[in-house]
């Protein structure tokens, strides 16, 4: 079972840092932040297979599939920003949350979190005060370490946020390595600065805390926040029952991206060698140049000279069998496309032409959307919470009203197929099973307010087409205004046929 920090001993004098329990998690963090960056060679241990012919030439060639999977699950969750509106239509609560959304950037900061979800199987919000506005900060995971309840995992005592850095504490000459933590807990905020002491083992970045700096301008003692909840949220990836963080989406493919790399890479190597084969004739074909006496061909490739009865060089016959390397593409291709849950349309590369209809291509992604409904099932929680605090954290030091609730209507990211969308919504209203007021929110993701002041747009232009219609016939004639023959009709009265 994993280990988990459960006080905060490990901020404490003589205690290493990072925190032990906390390495291998880490490390995973470093290493995918290298795969996201695309410097796999830093990575993969077999990223590079030696030729031994070509004296230690490497094959480099980078598949950056995880930053492409990673802004897919962001763009299919945060790319088609949801709709956030007030519990219960409260007018004043709306107002300040349409400011809220555009002052803090928050579909920016959810899409940072989304990609952090899939890197690292962790997303952090965090809520702060900033000039008596409250903002929405995405926080990296790697700084982030957590103390949950000795009993239960899943219930987290304080949020710790600590990065390392350099800086010229009182009394002291030289920079000094230093580490800033800040503690999170309910209704409570607190900042340290500690000064840290090198192991020897400083490319591993190991350290010892040496002292608490109580007199850093950066300290902060610990002060109410007036909010019960931490100002930290975690945005958790997919995770069991005994986890408590979630898993990234990089781990399981690693392996089938290191050998997509490598088998590309060698047959990029056989066809570079067939578009430039090696000549040999005659010694008169070569040219000494005059600086620096060197000997060569002028013609490309490599030219070996043949001397008067001389036998030429052979070649062994070898085949490339690159046919069968591209069905090991193509299977390790299939084989990602499983495990990390997508598709070739989910990409643009359906091979069979395009979906015909919206509800065609759901059905051609069934598994990535199935993905997304997982990661929105985690996230909507999350983001609901954190907007909720930071309402609180600003109310407390303004005039800003309290939000009740958060309803969030997300959508799936896909192009909208409007005429499809639109021709169900008008079966449902002829059916009787949705009123006109609920087709025209669905249709437009309007609020409440707004929905109603259309419905009554529609009823007013309704009514006045009614009252044309009915002065639009000739009452000395009978005759209506299109010729046609017409009985005498007393107003709001229809004839019938």
């Amino acid at each position: 079972m994993n280990e988990y920090l459960t006080d905060l001993s490990f901020l404490e004098k003589g205690q290493p840092w990072p925190p032990p329990s906390e390495g291998e998690r880490l490390d995973t963090y470093a290493a995918n932040r290298l795969l996201w960056q695309g410097r796999h060679q830093d990575v993969f241990r077999d990223w590079a297979r030696l030729l031994r012919e070509d004296l230690g030439t490497e094959l480099l060639l980078i598949l950056n599939w995880h930053r492409r999977l990673s802004k897919l699950w962001a763009d299919l969750l945060l790319g088609d920003p949801p709709t956030l509106s007030v519990t219960g239509g409260d007018e004043e609560g709306q107002a300040w949350l349409q400011d809220f959304l555009r002052r803090s950037r928050l579909v920016s900061t959810a899409y940072e979190v989304a990609l952090d979800i899939s890197r690292y199987g962790d997303g952090l919000f965090k809520a702060a005060l900033v000039g008596g506005e409250a903002k929405i900060y995405a926080q990296p995971p790697q700084y982030w370490f957590p103390v949950v309840s000795p009993t239960n995992i899943r219930k987290v005592l304080a949020h710790v946020i600590a990065w390392q850095g350099v800086g010229r504490p009182r009394g002291y000459v030289n920079p000094q390595p230093l580490l800033w933590a800040e503690i999170h807990q309910p209704g409570l905020y607190e900042r340290r600065v500690y000064l840290l002491r090198p192991t020897g083992d400083e490319a591993r970045r190991k350290y010892v805390i040496a002292d608490w700096l109580v007199d850093h301008p950066d300290t902060a003692f610990p002060q109410e926040t007036g909010v019960e909840e931490p100002l930290i949220v975690q945005a958790v990836g997919v995770r069991a029952s005994d986890e408590l963080y979630g898993a990234d989406d990089y781990s399981d493919l690693e392996t089938l991206i290191q050998e997509m790399e490598i088998r590309l890479g060698q047959v990029s190597r056989i066809l570079d060698k067939h578009a430039d084969p090696g000549m040999y004739g005659p010694e008169l074909a070569l040219e000494r140049d005059p600086y620096t006496g060197i000997e060569h061909f002028r013609g490309g490739g490599k030219y070996i000279p043949v001397g008067e009865g001389e036998s030429p060089p052979g070649y062994m016959i070898w085949n490339g069998n690159l046919e069968g390397a591209f069905r090991e593409i193509e299977e390790l291709k299939d084989q990602l496309y499983l495990i990390s849950e997508t598709s070739p349309a989910v990409f643009g590369l359906m091979k069979q032409g395009l979906a015909e209809s919206g509800s065609a291509l759901r059905r051609l992604l069934f598994a990535p959307l199935k993905k997304v409904n997982r990661l929105r099932m985690h996230f909507d929680p999350a983001l609901r919470e954190i907007v909720l605090i930071a309402n609180r954290l600003e109310a407390l030091h303004s005039d800003a009203p309290t939000l009740e609730g958060l309803n969030i209507i997300w959508r799936d990211g896909l192009p909208v197929d409007d005429g499809e969308e639109s021709q169900v919504l008008l079966n449902l209203r002829n059916a009787g099973v949705i009123s006109r007021h609920e087709a025209i929110r669905e249709r437009t993701g309007w609020n409440n307010a707004d929905v109603e002041a259309e419905v009554n747009r529609i009823e007013a232009e309704n009514a006045t087409g009614a009252a044309n219609n009915s002065t639009d016939t000739n009452p000395q004639t009978n005759q209506t205004s299109d010729g046609g023959a017409s009985g005498p009709l007393e107003s709001g009265t229809t004839s019938a046929t």
